[in-house]
């Protein structure tokens, strides 16, 4: 079964994977980009319009991708990926490092820290309406709060309790630490200084780990592609225009 998607423009393709709870539109401030890239944007097992509710581990959504680029005779791709995202982008290239081009990893971690998600998390998402989950993750997540991010946002989430808190737990043990260095690939890392769900100091661990990258830090929160669109645009089609640049330069731990 194909998942949904969305597939827009022609060029180098980008696949950009949305993070826990979001939906296919958390990407829609990125179309400009298919000016230059083909854009697919996908809907993840357990999310949006994704009729998959079960099953939702990492190995799944990230095998699931891979099922998409077949369907669409995409042999390699970069890969975009905010907050659960950047785990899913990290397994995919734990199991085939040859379909990954470059990386992209926005408000994510390598590794989820037990104190970011507890218990009376699940519990609290059990006892409220779906409304309410939705309306306390958009809050916690921003830090523009103005209409246009609050509509983009709200618009981005689609809560599905079940699946969220599969999807959530699935998450939390996770542990990408150790395959950092491996990591060849050109990579951007993309920050937020006011990020409260994956903090900066997560961000940083990725850089230290990862030899070919670049890091950006943005005033922002959580949603740092609806927070800064542009900025965040300009960031993506910067590195894709130089990305093999970073190959280059072995200890680019230094380079920003």
């Amino acid at each position: 079964m194909t998942m949904p998607y969305i597939e827009i423009g022609t060029g180098e393709p980008i696949i950009f994977l949305h993070g826990l709870g979001n939906n296919k539109h958390l990407w829609d401030l990125q179309h400009e980009l298919s000016s230059t890239y083909k854009l697919i944007i996908p809907d993840l097992r357990g999310h949006g319009e994704n009729p998959l509710k079960t099953d939702i581990t990492l190995f799944n959504l990230a095998s699931d991708v891979f099922n998409l680029m077949d369907t669409l005779s995409i042999d390699a791709a970069t890969i975009c990926g905010l907050s659960m995202g950047g785990l899913i982008a990290f397994e995919m290239y734990k199991q085939n490092s040859k379909r990954i081009t470059s990386l992209i990893l926005s408000n994510t971690t390598s590794y989820c820290v037990p104190w970011l998600i507890s218990p009376k998390v699940y519990e609290n998402i059990q006892n409220n309406s779906e409304q309410d989950v939705l309306n306390y993750i958009v809050n916690h997540s921003l830090h523009k709060k103005t209409d246009d991010t609050f509509h983009s946002s709200k618009k981005s989430f689609t809560i599905h309790k079940q699946a969220f808190i599969e999807a959530s737990k699935n998450c939390s043990q996770a542990n990408y630490s150790m395959l950092l260095p491996s990591i060849k690939v050109p990579t951007l890392i993309i920050n937020g200084i006011l990020d409260r769900v994956t903090p900066p100091v997560l961000a940083y661990q990725m850089k230290f780990g990862i030899s070919h990258s670049r890091f950006r830090s943005l005033k922002n929160g959580h949603l740092s592609n609806i927070e800064n669109p542009e900025e965040f645009n300009n960031l993506i089609n910067d590195f894709m225009q130089d990305k093999e640049v970073l190959i280059s330069r072995p200890l680019s731990l230094f380079y920003n």
